[in-house]
């Protein structure tokens, strides 16, 4: 069997791609992107349709135009964070690189930032910080190992890092939930709206009956919009910050397992340390 583009004048195309770029750069953000792309193309088609300006017209509360520009802010913010946390992956692989590459050598710090063997400088990201601080965290129990047999516990110090890389997406889970539960509030006061027009009604009549038909539709407009509109935008919102804590987590695993097996050993740690 002849394997599928096995030959050709792709092959070497996508073998001298991979050879550049490596198969896993900025893999967090392009799947925003593409993510991006359809919501995109969804709210082209939305805005084509006509429905962007009935949604408007109908809710009279204008909390479907309040969730909106909530929805809009907060995949802005997902977006950067999402670019940076992609970045530090990034980054942090080719720092794990650089310290496969070189099976000998010292790392220490100084002005310019991390620098292995008093040569090459590591790349300025998150891990070059983490790599920082243990090395403090090295010189500075070095000596009461000496004197009392204590030793460094980086694990707290990969806890701190882990709880700063995860606010930004406490943020936005935050205001998912806070665009549904708004959501929820255009039903109540679309419901306030439906009974408002029958409670002040003394006698019911042909005229009277159209009214108050025409106020319970509009009523019931706003309470299915904001409630729609409140229900989607949570659920893509939670979307993107699942997009983002599931790079969080894959930058974590790899600041912990670079600091246990490339990093201690050169600090001369080794288990002292961990």
């Amino acid at each position: 069997m002849i394997p599928r583009f096995g030959w050709g004048p792709f092959a070497g195309i996508l073998k001298q791609a991979k050879m550049l770029t490596g198969a896993d750069d900025h893999r967090l953000f392009l799947k925003w992107l593409v993510f991006a792309g359809v919501l995109v193309f969804a709210g082209y088609l939305i805005w084509k349709l006509g429905l962007l300006g009935l949604l408007f017209s109908s809710d009279k509360s204008f909390l479907s135009f309040f969730i909106l520009l909530i929805f809009i802010g907060t995949t802005l913010h997902c977006a950067v964070r999402i670019f940076r946390t992609s970045r530090e992956i990034n980054l942090t692989r080719c720092i794990g690189e650089i310290l496969e590459g070189s099976v000998e050598g010292k790392l220490t710090r100084e002005s310019a930032g991390v620098v292995l063997s008093g040569r090459t400088a590591l790349p300025s990201c998150i891990m070059g910080d983490y790599i920082a601080d243990l090395i403090q965290i090295y010189l500075h129990h070095a000596g009461v190992r000496n004197e009392n047999g204590g030793n460094g516990d980086p694990i707290g110090l990969m806890e701190s890092y882990e709880k700063d890389l995860k606010n930004s997406s406490e943020i936005g889970w935050f205001l998912s939930d806070m665009v549904i539960k708004i959501g929820l509030l255009g039903t109540v006061v679309g419901f306030i709206i439906m009974l408002s027009s029958v409670s002040n009604v003394s006698a019911i009549d042909a005229s009277v009956m159209q009214d108050i038909l025409t106020h319970m539709s509009g009523g019931m407009g706003v309470a299915l919009y904001t409630t729609l509109t409140g229900l989607i935008c949570g659920a893509l919102l939670g979307l993107q910050c699942h997009f983002l804590d599931r790079g969080t987590e894959t930058l974590v695993v790899m600041m912990v397992r670079i600091s246990e097996v490339q990093v201690m050993p050169r600090l001369g740690g080794g288990s002292e340390l961990g």
